[in-house]
């Protein structure tokens, strides 16, 4: 009977995500949305040098149990709640080429996802695992310009992109039976944390001659594991020139 009491109070306790508490609601659509709002780009605040932009906002939910029905009864092995804002809010736009001479597109996005789950084998205790997420992109296309090189007209393209993220996991547990012991986010065990910063350039001139550059650094951090963490810088350089001719 205890056993059965938590296991209820686990799905009923978390039904937020549920459109449909008790039993049925295990089985019935959990709340699931998603917004997308466009045409941001007329607000004045922009002053009118973006030419396109939306807002886009997205929930998910999802229930999981693992049941063993035998003789003896129905025995609840596992289960799992998962809810996430993916993203919580995300911003994309695109720029008027008129103005900035060239192609710039930027997007914006943070996500945010949580899980709680209860194991037969540990009762008294329920896990849980969250992720934030930051992730920032843009790119800007330059194309056609020309200038002379001794009596040559040659025509140039220029691309260039920036790619960033932030992302922070942490694992915690809540025990059941001794309620004092949990904080506010429960006993943390260990967490984590990725960064990536990628900058690239890439020039074409007349398709005879192609440079590519790019930088990328990577670190990881940790808190409270057994292993350290480790960051790595990558620099590349790319140049290509190809060369026609005959008699």
């Amino acid at each position: 009977m205890l056993l059965r009491a938590l296991t209820e109070s686990f799905h009923d306790g978390l039904e937020a995500f549920s459109l449909f508490g008790g039993q049925a609601g295990k089985f019935l659509p959990a709340v699931n949305w998603g917004i997308r709002w466009e045409g941001i780009e007329q607000w004045d605040l922009w002053g009118g040098v973006i030419k396109k932009a939306s807002i886009e906002h997205r929930y998910t939910s999802k229930y999981t149990e693992n049941t063993l029905i035998t003789d003896n009864g129905r025995n609840t092995q596992n289960q799992k709640v998962q809810i996430g804002f993916q993203p919580l809010i995300g911003l994309t736009m695109s720029f008027d080429e008129k103005q900035l001479d060239g192609i710039l597109t930027a997007t914006i996005k943070y996500s945010t996802t949580t899980d709680y789950q209860l194991n037969s084998s540990n009762r008294a205790t329920i896990s849980k695992g969250s992720t934030q997420e930051l992730q920032i992109q843009a790119g800007y296309v330059m194309k056609g310009f020309e200038w002379n090189f001794l009596g040559l007209s040659l025509k140039n393209e220029v691309e260039a992109s920036f790619m960033a993220s932030y992302q922070s996991n942490d694992r915690a547990t809540y025990d059941i039976i001794n309620t004092q012991s949990n904080g506010k986010d429960g006993r943390i065990l260990d967490g984590s944390s990725k960064i990536i910063i990628e900058p690239r350039i890439r020039y074409n001139m007349s398709n005879r001659v192609t440079a590519a550059f790019f930088v990328r650094y990577e670190g990881t951090f940790t808190e409270g594991a057994a292993q350290p963490g480790f960051n790595s810088t990558q620099v590349g350089l790319d140049i290509r020139i190809s060369i026609a001719g005959g008699r």
